[in-house]
């Protein structure tokens, strides 16, 4: 039987799919069996010299707004695939772990990211960011004005907002884009 490219390529990518699926599965359940504390003051949650990630309470003195908060990436320099990897990963978890619906990426500082990276955030990462079955949330970036720095940054927002449901608003500010996260 003679098999058209298009229909190996469906059945090659679903078995693909099912694989990651079930992999996905046993993550997500690994990360359930983790207990965390909610932080209720800013946090460090990671740290590498390319990057860390915080958590913010929205407010600090309301034991259930703390739950509310937000993840903070900041960017700071060229980073290698795997070195992006590593991060958006660790983000990932993050988010799975705290449950925020709110997310600042500080790109202000961020330098060379290869194609080969984003494409990989696009395929990977956000199939992945998919499973938590998020309704709503907030996306704010910092950002330079540098034009290749727009359009790359530009690129994978636009490929994240048809992906996910994720309202996201540009800013230069981190004090106007925290609060624009934490106005409901």
């Amino acid at each position: 039987m003679i098999h058209s490219f298009k229909t190996i390529h469906k059945e090659e990518y679903a078995s693909k799919k099912q694989i990651f699926d079930d992999a996905h599965t046993q993550y997500k359940k690994s990360l359930e069996n983790k207990s965390i504390e909610i932080p209720n003051e800013d946090t460090l949650l990671f740290e590498v010299p390319f990057a860390k990630i915080s958590y913010i309470p929205k407010d600090k003195m309301n034991k259930e707004a703390i739950k509310n908060g937000i993840l903070v990436l900041e960017w700071n320099g060229d980073i290698t695939d795997e070195q992006y990897k590593e991060v958006m990963n660790k983000l990932l978890e993050c988010s799975y772990l705290y449950h925020t619906t709110g997310l600042l990426i500080d790109a202000m500082k961020l330098g060379h990211v290869s194609m080969f990276a984003r494409a990989w955030l696009m395929l990977d990462w956000i199939p992945r960011m998919q499973q938590q079955k998020i309704e709503s949330a907030k996306l704010a970036i910092l950002r330079t004005n540098s034009p290749m720095h727009k359009v790359g940054i530009d690129y994978v927002v636009s490929y994240l907002q048809q992906a996910m449901p994720y309202e996201c608003r540009f800013y230069v500010s981190k004090e106007n884009a925290i609060n624009w996260i934490f106005r409901k």
